[in-house]
């Protein structure tokens, strides 16, 4: 065949398998999916069992069996921290499809002997096929008592800050609501959070990357300006992830048409500083952009264009300036969270207040 067919052929090939890959991906449930499957006292289990509170499921293939033992053990620790006993369960889950009948008695006799530390064996890859975890790789996928995905995270080692965010996210789910704080509480909580920020050490990466939903986040120790914010909002129960995901998907017209997109991304979508400020016009407050510093209030979230026409985010918090003039900012331009006098320093393009969804 002729170089230049082959060519296309190949290219046929590659778009065809990207378009499985995709559907596959998207074909991923946000719920939890109804199952029965055998633990390692061959007794059997479904998704019933795990209805009426927070239920993580910690899968690993046989490459990350090791790590999932560590996994489940931080974060039975941090949720018995973090929430009241009777609220919470975490299982795991062990891929054992393809295992030769004859081994099937060493790996149940592998896993513990605590009748209270039951294992789903997925001996028929009911978990990998429906949910499509990544291999070797420890996926949490974690679940509400109405059964809907509250958070899916994948990794390697045991990340201290994805057990926090994860307890944080399974708290929020399983305490009552309240009234919602006043906007004058939210804002205190929310500069305490910006502020809180400043002790993660943070390498400036703004790659695309595949993340969980809702409550997904790429790994703490990477991030940009928008980082900055989400994570902060997110510590007071707000997931802007989400927040704009809805909004996207149910407005898409009225978000910003600069990345060639014909449908929202949840990916992505809420990490872009045209996004968020399309967002908090629509569900905040859009406030006066003017050079009054007295105008801006601790909890205000400020954009600006940076030169290059790149533009930036940030969030203003308590304390002021050396002279006193103007108040602090909490921002990423590129070296991590930092506290910085930046208020006036770039062409601002955005004052806004949002204090969660009401």
């Amino acid at each position: 065949m002729h170089q230049c067919g082959w060519a296309g052929l190949r290219t046929a090939i590659l778009l065809f398998l990207l378009a499985v890959l995709a559907t596959a991906a998207s074909a991923q449930p946000d719920r939890l999916v109804p199952f029965s499957v055998e633990d390692q006292f061959k007794e059997s289990h479904s998704e019933i069992e795990l209805a009426g509170g927070v239920a993580a499921l910690v899968w690993c293939d046989r490459a990350s069996r090791e790590m999932s033992d560590s996994w489940v053990d931080s974060l039975e620790v941090s949720f018995a921290r973090g929430m009241p006993a009777g609220t919470w369960q975490i299982r795991q889950v062990a891929h054992t499809k393809g295992a030769p009948f004859f081994v099937k008695g060493k790996i149940r006799g592998s896993f513990s002997r605590d009748p209270d530390r039951w294992v789903l064996l997925d001996w028929k890859g009911f978990f990998r096929e429906t949910y499509a975890p990544p291999d070797e790789q420890v996926t949490v996928l974690m679940f509400g008592s109405d059964g809907n995905l509250l958070a899916r995270r994948s990794g390697w080692e045991v990340g201290a800050a994805v057990v926090t965010a994860l307890t944080r996210s399974a708290a929020a789910a399983v305490t009552p609501r309240g009234e919602p704080p006043s906007a004058e509480e939210f804002s205190r909580r929310l500069t305490a959070a910006a502020r809180e920020r400043l002790a993660h050490r943070v390498v400036y990466d703004g790659g695309y990357r595949r993340i969980g939903y809702p409550g997904g986040d790429v790994p703490d120790s990477v991030g940009v300006c928008s980082d900055v914010v989400i994570r902060a909002y997110r510590a007071l129960g707000v997931d802007l992830q989400r927040e704009v995901h809805e909004d996207m998907t149910a407005h898409f017209d009225a978000y910003p048409d600069r990345w060639g997109l014909s449908a929202p991304d949840p990916n992505i979508d809420h990490r872009r500083v045209p996004n968020l400020q399309a967002f908090f016009t629509r569900k905040g407050t859009s406030l006066p952009v003017t050079p009054d510093a007295g105008d801006y209030r601790p909890g205000d979230v400020v954009t600006w264009l940076l030169p290059g026409n790149l533009p930036h985010i940030g969030i203003v918090v308590d304390g002021s300036s050396d002279d006193g003039a103007r108040p602090l900012i909490v921002h990423n331009i590129g070296r991590g969270p930092r506290l910085e006098d930046v208020l006036f320093r770039y062409p601002l393009t955005g004052h806004y207040r949002y204090d969660g969804p009401r």
